[in-house]
């Protein structure tokens, strides 16, 4: 019996695209800015759950990079977030920042799995990474039918996929999807920079019941 792989072509289809990059830009002013910020413990339920002493701590300011000491930084973000959009998912629109703001995990922290509302792409920018690497686990969060076993996790049939990432490494991904800050096993602290972005401008067809403009 032949049980070698007969060759085909599998698409991942409606897949949920997540963007990695190397972000070329000297983030030592950024650091030495975050410890103006004041900090606040991060939810368990997006605002609305107990507070526990594990979690990772957030800015209280929810749009630091309106600040006019990040505006380079903003435009360099921006910048991945067009070649996301724009060159590899081939959007032809514009979109805007919306939220955006520090996150910070000492020894033993980390958050439970969320996804971020009243958005379209959201993105994480790591600025201080343990030598033990920030990591970040994304779920599928839909109703799965069937449990089953696999010889070889891949991205086909896993429910969850976990990233190692360095500092300056800059990821972006459809806000639905759920994702959470694992622990952060190092001495040392793990800083990231989230945000979130909509689509602007005129959203479907004039005569339709689902056009709108965003401005």
């Amino acid at each position: 019996m032949n049980n070698s792989q007969i060759p085909a072509d599998v698409y991942p289809l409606f897949s949920k695209p997540l963007y990695i990059s190397q972000f070329n830009y000297d983030l030592e002013d950024v650091k030495s800015k975050i410890n103006n910020y004041s900090w606040t413990k991060a939810t368990s339920n997006q605002g609305n759950a107990v507070i526990e002493d594990n979690f990772s701590k957030v800015t209280e300011d929810f749009f630091v990079l309106n600040n006019t000491e990040f505006t380079d930084l903003k435009k360099e973000i921006e910048k991945h977030l067009r070649n996301y959009v724009n060159e590899i998912l081939k959007w032809d629109q514009k979109f805007k920042l919306t939220t955006s703001w520090f996150t910070k995990s000492s020894k033993n922290q980390s958050t439970v799995f969320h996804n971020h509302n009243n958005c379209m792409y959201s993105g994480v920018l790591y600025v201080v990474v343990p030598k033990e690497k920030a990591s970040i686990t994304f779920a599928n969060m839909e109703n799965i039918r069937f449990l089953l076993s696999s010889t070889q996790e891949n991205i086909y049939n896993s429910n969850s996929f976990t990233l190692d990432l360095s500092a300056n490494t800059i990821i972006f991904f459809p806000s639905e999807v759920y994702h959470k800050i694992n622990m952060n096993k190092g001495d040392t602290e793990r800083i990231s920079l989230a945000f979130n972005f909509i689509p602007t401008g005129e959203l479907g067809k004039k005569n339709s019941d689902s056009y709108c403009e965003v401005i």
